[in-house]
């Protein structure tokens, strides 16, 4: 079981727009995943941790150096040599914090991001308002529930539980328990 994103489930989780968007979204989505490759390397850094994956330029240096990947140029990065570089950090356990806590849940990084998404999705329609898939507040990671629609007095976190006044933060995360399935 893989941790981390592949090229499919990043378009599909971090470029595409969420359903009911209008078309012109789509397609600037198309046009932004047709347009993506040929990557120079620290596009590839960025791109890489959207996937899960902790990586920095210094660390696609390395990788250069030691020959795992062979790229047409530093600044010109195809599909398979990403790819290759991800495969790399997975065979190395080399992840973002998020991933990291779904490979010790069990899980796959696909997972929570997908579940985050949902969560959203059903948030913005219940009230009314677009809510970002995910909020960072003092660290925590959650599904944003504007304060002026809450009466809640205790805030759970995705990540964590975590009480807390509602008045102290513009966004918060609502009641939502994401469950990561697909367990080794």
């Amino acid at each position: 079981m893989t941790i981390g994103l592949s090229i499919e489930e990043y378009f599909e989780l971090k470029l595409k727009p969420r359903a009911g968007a209008d078309p012109v979204f789509f397609q600037a989505a198309e046009q932004e995943r047709d347009g993506m490759f040929p990557m120079p390397l620290v596009s590839v850094a960025s791109h890489l941790r959207s996937r899960g994956y902790d990586c920095r330029p210094q660390s696609l240096d390395l990788l250069l150096e030691s020959g795992v990947v062979r790229p047409a140029g530093s600044d010109a990065w195809s599909q398979a040599d990403v790819d290759t570089a991800a495969a790399h950090f997975e065979d190395c356990g080399v992840f973002t914090p998020y991933a990291a806590m779904c490979e010790t849940l069990g899980c796959r990084y696909a997972d929570f991001v997908r579940a985050l998404r949902e969560a959203a999705e059903r948030e913005s329609k219940a009230y009314r308002r677009n809510l970002p898939a995910v909020c960072r507040s003092g660290g925590r990671l959650a599904v944003g529930v504007p304060r002026s629609h809450s009466n809640a007095t205790e805030i759970r976190s995705v990540a964590e539980g975590i009480q807390g006044d509602p008045a102290q933060a513009d966004l918060f995360p609502s009641s939502v328990e994401i469950r990561c399935e697909g367990k080794a």
